[in-house]
């Protein structure tokens, strides 16, 4: 019976994932491109915006890591 209920389930949810798949509109969905191009201020404000989430990311690294670090160091 167990069996039964699992495969009733994936049954269900398979129908219930085709249902969504064929009749939501996915063009809502879907970005739009605009064929201007970047200004000097957007194109810098990008690369800051760029340099500031690796460096968060560092951060958080050595942050998790830093007694790992130091144990490895002292080796």
């Amino acid at each position: 019976m167990n069996n039964l209920l699992k495969i009733g389930i994936i049954i269900i949810f398979s129908i219930i994932g085709y249902i969504i798949g064929n009749f939501l509109p996915l063009d809502v969905f879907r970005p739009e491109f605009s064929d201007e191009t970047y200004s000097k201020g957007e194109y810098y404000r990008v690369v800051v915006a760029t340099i500031s989430a690796i460096i968060t990311f560092v951060a958080v690294v050595v942050a998790l890591f830093k007694d790992d670090f130091r144990e490895y160091w002292k080796r």
